[in-house]
């Protein structure tokens, strides 16, 4: 973090509760209905960060040291920043977001230990939810910081999908479909350059034939995915993620492995069966991973790359985002 000038973000901690289960406790803000979080708040003058997560946890769901085991914490401050319209109005102007240590923990209690009715309460219901279920409810400007804790927090019990099984997930997806079906224009282009750059039917085209200046309408929403070969089996990250999806997403997936970003693990799956097939897809009206005014769902181009034309090493992509 030392990038970051920390004196202009507000110290204070977070807390992942975690249940028998794995799942994660959530409260939604009593004002301001619809935006969910896990616990936190400042850390006051003198108090460890420890000793804040404590206090925090006691004064906004009701629960006692005695109640939780520590599973581990994070060993530097994340940070996040509010938006432009809020940073005059919380803290008296001082701060433009908030640094944050958080803890991990797990609750020994019952749910009736759990009290949200507290002197000065912060939420009106609660929920154990799955860990991929998580970065849906919370709102745009904290969903980047809670995808970097989750991926931080990465040895989390009975970690969950966010979809009920693989038949679910591939239900979306068609690798028998033609330009037609594609019902997004810039998906069209796309598609019409992969074809016309293979040789044959059975050859892929190389991340050399895409020259960016001859597709500058499409690369703002465009994905680009590393293949890594281990032993005979694919990996797969992010080599590159359009501005558009940066901007929409609200956090830089770049680097990450494909399942650290927000519904990963489905898109995982989907990729070794393109893998398997060695064929592009296209998944339609795909759900979204996170709660959006104004999107629903999306439709998604994949389009295998070759170095050699034969083994896949990239996979290149189009996201169309549907009300």
């Amino acid at each position: 973090m030392s990038h970051v000038d920390l004196s202009l973000y507000r110290p204070c901690v977070g807390l992942m509760l975690l249940n028998e289960h794995g799942q994660v406790w959530v409260g939604e803000r009593i004002d301001t209905p619809g935006a969910w979080q896990m616990p936190q708040g400042g850390i006051d003058e003198g108090e460890s960060p420890l000793e804040a997560a404590l206090r925090e946890m006691e004064e906004e769901i009701g629960l006692t040291k005695d109640k939780v085991e520590i599973i581990q914490s994070l060993d530097d401050w994340v940070t996040y920043d509010l938006p432009p319209e809020k940073q005059n109005k919380l803290w008296g102007g001082k701060y433009i977001g908030q640094r944050q240590i958080w803890f991990q923990m797990r609750f020994k209690g019952q749910d009736s230990d759990i009290n949200i009715a507290t002197e000065h309460p912060e939420f009106s219901k609660w929920h154990w939810i799955n860990m991929d279920d998580l970065p849906r409810f919370i709102v745009r400007f904290k969903r980047a910081v809670y995808q970097e804790v989750i991926n931080i927090f990465t040895s989390l019990p009975d970690k969950k999908m966010a979809y009920k099984n693989e038949l679910e997930v591939l239900s979306h997806q068609h690798f028998d479909f033609d330009e037609n079906d594609i019902e997004w224009a810039d998906g069209q282009h796309l598609y019409r350059w992969w074809l016309n750059q293979r040789t044959d039917k059975s050859s892929f085209p190389s991340r050399r034939q895409f020259n960016p200046k001859d597709h500058t309408s499409i690369l703002s929403f465009i994905f680009l995915f590393n293949v890594h070969w281990h032993d005979g089996d694919p990996h797969f990250d992010i080599r590159l993620m359009g501005s558009e999806h940066i901007d929409f997403m609200g956090y830089d997936a770049t680097g990450y492995k494909v399942e650290q970003m927000l519904g990963g693990d489905t898109l995982k799956i989907r990729f070794l069966e393109l893998i398997k097939k060695g064929q592009p897809y296209l998944a339609k009206d795909v759900p979204l991973p996170w709660t959006d005014e104004k999107y629903k769902t999306y439709d998604a181009l994949m389009l295998p790359l070759s170095e050699d034309g034969v083994t896949i090493n990239m996979i290149i992509s189009h996201i169309h985002y549907k009300n």
